[in-house]
């Protein structure tokens, strides 16, 4: 048996619920297809023990008390894709994730993290202003909300939105350059990218040292295209594949079933 975690609505941004769930319908359908007896769980009301008799596990999971209960069945014995550490870091720490990629000297946009401090005081400093016009972008620990990300052009702009954001409760605040050029969104499972394209094919390398540095089985990553060369902007986990849906729940599919029977 493969169980199938659907993600909890509040990480779901704006209309992306019915998206969300569709492509775990589509991996589901495909394991059907090849055999495979799966079982279907809602984030907001599922149990560990209902999984615990599977083989295998595909989570969009993300909150953490998901992620704490995911860690018990890998104890268990259970193969779980997204693995929940590899998640955790990707959903509560968009700084983290970036730094870590940067570490590894992958081509991360420029970006500064805000700490909130005790007496809540912020001012706009000269590393932060060298990177205006740019993007602040914001995690909140109980789900995506209206206004995570948000461009500011002044200093002051800068300052009057972290600090709007660090009262409402945010822990993960950062500012990123704009950097011009066309959006490029990449697909990824299993290291490989399933909105594959001739235009893509250059993209072969970078999506796999991605892959290893945040050791994510499913991923989305956001680049700019600029003349100065590619940024990586953002990773998403489990993204909704929208526009390579059947593509991409076929090759959930067959990685699943590789990793637990040898493909057999």
């Amino acid at each position: 048996m493969i169980g199938l975690i659907y993600r909890a609505p509040e990480y779901s941004p704006r209309d992306n619920v019915a998206k969300d769930a569709a492509i775990l319908d589509a991996v589901g359908q495909a394991l059907k297809e090849s055999g495979q007896p799966v079982c279907f769980v809602h984030e907001e009301d599922w149990q560990p023990s209902a999984l615990v008799q599977c083989s295998a596990c595909i989570s969009m999971a993300r909150r953490f008390r998901s992620l704490l209960s995911l860690q018990k069945l890998q104890q268990h014995g259970v193969m779980v894709l997204n693995a929940p550490n590899a998640v955790q870091v990707t959903v509560q720490s968009r700084s983290t994730t970036l730094e870590m990629l940067q570490a590894e000297g992958l081509p991360v946009a420029d970006f500064w993290s805000y700490e909130p401090s005790e007496d809540a005081s912020f001012l706009c400093d000269e590393p932060l202003q060298e990177l205006l016009p740019g993007w602040v972008k914001a995690m909140h620990p109980r789900g995506v909300r209206e206004g995570d990300v948000q461009m500011v052009n002044s200093a002051l702009e800068a300052d009057s939105r972290v600090l709007q954001l660090a009262a409402e409760g945010y822990t993960d605040i950062i500012v990123t350059r704009h950097v011009e050029g066309p959006l490029l969104k990449l697909y990824v499972v299993d290291g490989r990218i399933v909105n594959d394209s001739s235009e893509n094919d250059c993209y072969g390398s970078l999506v796999e040292r991605i892959t290893q540095t945040l050791h994510l089985d499913i991923f989305g990553v956001d680049l700019i295209v600029s003349r100065s060369g590619v940024r990586i902007i953002d990773v998403n986990d489990f993204p909704s594949f929208n526009s390579c849906r059947a593509e991409a729940a076929r090759a959930i599919a067959d990685m699943v079933i590789a990793r637990s029977w040898g493909g057999k």
